[in-house]
């Protein structure tokens, strides 16, 4: 009789003290700008970025417990329109203000005096409200005399624009498919079909965090390659390939989960292969061109990549292991 149990193959395409504790929320607006204040207990690690389609600022507070209930403020008549939070990881609460537009924002933190504790203060600012009051109240100044100079060389700055933030994108292969069933159970449960409901189930989950995007590699019982798999992921712009397969094994008893990432080995054989096509080999160099490099320097800039990417998805893997611990058995 045979059972299955579960196995995930993790690759990264490119990852003490008292916890801080939340007391409050507040709001107050102006014409042009508003603001937001989080009460803490002391102080606190933040980063904050901006998301579109729709309009959203994502505010994460390192170490901080999430709040078993607290008090949001009145959203009526500003550009906030909903406010929720939740555990991004172990050590990440995560805010997202959903918005009505982009806006400007700004941050600083306060610390405490007599009346008030550790602050983190978020102003929203509105350009457009500060553009049109300019635009009644301010004349044009009168045009400056021009002046005639002699020709001369000057040099121009390009500036460079900011990257524009995106999700983090999740690629999720679900293992076998079509004329490969992978595995079968003891009563024919095949393991195409087991890991593609859990693909879904898991894509499901990428897709509801804020920030992050699925994309399943098959969502259909279809045969693909892993050369077509690795190569959909590239193509859909993968931060992370997730490959998950349903082991079987014939005694019954055996259960649990298991983690890998590819080897050293396993990594300078895919390397070998890649050399001999330098121009596949660029989506693995991090977009560097290596066609009109030679071998050798074609093999350091794949090399360097491939080390960064190992380590990240080591990293990746020890974080999945401590959550398969906390459900079930693992095996090593």
């Amino acid at each position: 009789m045979h059972r299955f149990f579960l196995s995930l193959l993790l690759l990264t395409l490119t990852i003490n003290g008292w916890a801080t504790t939340i007391k409050g929320i507040r709001l107050s607006q102006s014409e042009a700008d508003t603001r937001l204040v989080i009460d803490l207990s002391d102080r606190v690690d933040y980063h904050l970025f901006t998301l579109d389609n729709p309009a959203r600022l994502v505010i994460d507070l390192k170490y901080t417990d999430q709040p078993k209930s607290i008090t949001l403020p009145d959203l009526k008549n500003t550009p906030i329109r909903n406010i929720r939070y939740a555990e991004w990881d172990k050590n990440t609460l995560r805010f997202v203000l959903d918005l009505n537009k982009t806006l400007k924002y700004s941050s600083q933190t306060l610390t405490p005096d007599k009346k008030r504790p550790y602050r983190l203060v978020v102003d929203l600012h509105d350009s457009s409200v500060t553009q049109t009051a300019t635009k009644a109240t301010v004349t044009p100044p009168e045009p400056a005399p021009k002046i005639q100079k002699k020709s001369q060389a000057t040099t121009v700055k390009k500036e460079i624009p900011a990257s524009p933030r995106r999700d983090i994108v999740i690629a999720i292969d679900a293992g076998h498919g079509g004329q490969d069933s992978g595995a079968l159970g003891s009563r024919g449960t095949k393991e195409k079909d087991v890991v593609l409901a859990i693909a879904r189930r898991l894509a499901k989950l990428v897709n509801d965090e804020p920030g992050m995007r699925a994309y399943l590699t098959r969502d259909s019982d279809t045969f693909i390659t892993l050369r077509q798999r690795i190569k959909r992921a590239h193509n859909h712009n993968a931060d992370m390939f997730i490959s998950i397969h349903a082991d079987a094994f014939h005694k019954q008893r055996a259960k649990g989960a298991s983690v890998f990432v590819l080897s050293e080995r396993g990594a300078s054989s895919e390397a070998a292969q890649l050399l001999a096509d330098k121009e596949n080999a660029a989506d693995l160099a991090g977009g560097i061109s290596l066609e009109d490099k030679d071998d050798l320097l074609a093999y350091v800039l794949l090399d360097l990549s491939q080390n960064a990417s190992l380590e990240a998805s080591l990293e990746v893997a020890n974080t999945v292991l401590s959550g398969l611990k906390r459900v079930g058995h693992v095996h090593k």
